[in-house]
């Protein structure tokens, strides 16, 4: 007996849609699949992104602290060699790093701005009775005044600690913020005392030259050069020393820690680190040093030039 047509037709489509039900579940299958794989890899790259890349950015920008502490501080030790041999014209320069290291594609290097700045704000005074050449007794108030300026390296940091590095008077600071301040390289400064007579002798660092800020991705060279010393001496007298700094904090830690136990007690002003320092904010400071025995002042004067291959 012959199969109705209408049979085979339902026959036929029952069969056409059970493969076609077959094909649709190994294509959802496939979606999951791709769906899943994709909301682990979003997870795994979102933990990168806010967990892994700023440790490794951290990381990254600590080290560059470092090194341009490390990098400066032998800029400042340029600078105490050519004051001790004293040869008017010596030179000598090192490099400084400009970026931090990055992570390619997803976070670009740091970078710095290295800056020689001549501010008249920054005036330094230091007064006391000089000792005439051959005679026994002071001879009249003598002041010394002089402009330090200041090499300064800032770091604009995003994941660490925003950090200021400058070198002036002779001591390079570190500075984090309002009353984070550190003193890394002090300039020189000598107390003593044995009950009977007492010492002090100072140098301090004076910096000329043409304001200058730079932002590259190489490094660059800081260019020191000598242009004269002078030697100022004292016997029996009280100095005073009036300065403005961006550092108070640093400057009184300095003292602090240099006259203990010497028996020379100064007095200085302001007498505490303020509890507050803005940006850019100068302050006054004033050392008074009572009368001592003998007293010597020697001001160094530098060029100061910055750039690859700007030795004039």
């Amino acid at each position: 007996m012959p199969i109705p047509k209408d049979a085979i037709y339902r026959r036929t489509l029952r069969q056409a849609r059970g493969r076609r039900i077959h094909r649709d579940d190994r294509a959802v299958a496939a979606v999951i699949g791709t769906l899943l794989s994709l909301l682990v890899f979003m997870t795994l790259f979102g933990l990168f992104l806010t967990q892994f890349l700023p440790l490794w950015m951290t990381d990254n920008e600590a080290e560059f602290a470092d090194t341009v502490a490390v990098q400066l501080g032998q800029v400042k030790q340029c600078m105490d060699l050519l004051a001790l041999y004293g040869t008017p014209g010596g030179s000598c320069s090192t490099p400084v790093v400009m970026q931090s290291g990055g992570i390619p594609i997803f976070a670009t290097p740091t970078q710095g701005t290295l800056n020689f700045e001549e501010i008249h704000g920054l005036t330094t005074n230091v007064s006391f009775n000089e000792t005439a050449l051959g005679a026994p007794q002071p001879h009249g108030n003598f002041y010394q005044n002089f402009s330090p300026a200041q090499i300064v390296m800032s770091l604009p940091d995003r994941y660490y600690i925003p950090v200021t590095y400058a070198i002036s008077l002779g001591a390079l600071f570190q500075d984090q913020g309002s009353s984070q301040q550190t003193m890394l390289y002090q300039p020189s400064l000598s107390v003593s005392s044995n009950g009977v007579s007492s010492s002090l002798s100072m140098t301090l660092y004076g910096m000329y030259g043409t304001s200058t800020a730079l932002t590259t991705t190489a490094s660059n060279e800081v260019y020191v050069s000598l242009f004269g010393s002078s030697t100022f001496t004292a016997s029996a007298t009280a100095v005073n020393m009036t300065f403005f700094t961006y550092y108070p904090c640093a400057w009184q830690s300095f003292f602090a820690h240099e006259f203990i136990g010497t028996g020379v007690v100064p007095a200085y002003s302001p007498a505490s680190c303020p509890s507050v320092i803005y940006p850019n904010e100068l302050f006054r400071m004033e050392l008074y040093i009572p009368t001592v025995t003998t007293f010597s002042l020697t001001v160094v004067s530098f060029t100061i030039h910055m750039g690859i291959g700007n030795t004039n």
